[in-house]
């Protein structure tokens, strides 16, 4: 559909009414005919009739139908999930890249009405993020990331107890998953796994101070990647440093590991 540069008058040859939009037929000039789509709600909020209207009530009809596809579109994506107004802007503005004062002047309406509420948003997926086992600072930063006012965030009551609680339960889902690990390891996975999933420090090692130690567990698992180390570097002309290394890489202590070396040297010796 052609734009013009439009007169003072507008005369108007055809309006064609579909089922959700308007084609209206207008002079560009006395010798050139455009046409311009339209939602019918548009149209209805600047009703006229075929033949002459004046240009401030044509353009009024351009201005209200951007609003009215910017409200559609909003609309649309609202049905199919929640997003923070934040979200919202910076989706219109990459459908509607042209109309960028008539996006925040929609959004603020429908803020108003509270069809857009980052108030309600973030109740929301704040329950969803608890029944997930998130923790404090994983579920700040999403809200930041989502461009939510410093208020709503900071009203949100993150109570020592429910944390610790989250994280205990969270714990219990993963612990089994680093069990082939050493000690030092396994504790150290679990620790970067909570941590990214937003707990605080100090509540990861609260939880982690349940973590046991089988020493049986514990030996087999260290004769296990001795036994690898040893056969990996079987060549190696410094091969005790790179034994060492390789095990300390893994969570072991340089002192066990060096000192059971040592213990395996000398019943080599007294063998011989």
């Amino acid at each position: 559909m052609e734009s013009a540069e439009i007169g003072k008058t507008v005369k108007i040859n055809k309006i064609k009414v579909k089922d959700d939009y308007v084609i209206i037929e207008y002079n560009v000039s006395e010798n050139k005919v455009a046409k311009l789509k339209v939602l019918y709600q548009a149209y209805e909020d600047n009703y006229f009739y075929e033949g002459v209207i004046s240009e401030e009530t044509f353009k009024r009809l351009i201005v209200d139908n951007a609003k009215c596809q910017i409200k559609a579109y909003v609309t649309n994506l609202m049905i199919k999930k929640p997003y923070s107004k934040n979200e919202i802007i910076y989706k219109c503005n990459e459908k509607f890249p042209n109309n960028v004062d008539l996006i925040y002047e929609v959004c603020d309406e429908l803020e108003e009405k509270r069809i857009i509420d980052d108030k309600e948003y973030v109740q929301t997926f704040l329950e969803y993020f608890n029944s997930s086992l998130y923790g404090k600072y994983y579920i700040i930063n999403y809200f930041k990331n989502k461009g939510i006012d410093e208020e709503y965030i900071n009203q949100i009551n993150f109570h020592d107890k429910s944390e610790c609680e989250k994280a205990k339960k969270y714990f219990e889902l993963i612990k089994n998953k680093y069990v082939s690990s050493n000690y030092i390891k396994q504790k150290k996975k679990l620790s970067e796994t909570m941590l990214v999933r937003g707990f605080d420090i100090e509540v990861i090692n609260e939880v982690l101070s349940s973590l046991k130690i089988d020493p049986n567990i514990e030996k087999e698992n260290f004769l296990k990647e001795l036994t690898r180390a040893k056969e990996k570097f079987k060549d190696d002309k410094e091969k005790e440093n790179r034994i060492i290394s390789y095990m300390v890489n893994r969570g072991y202590s340089y002192n066990d590991v060096s000192s059971y070396l040592d213990k395996e040297k000398e019943g080599a010796n007294k063998n011989d």
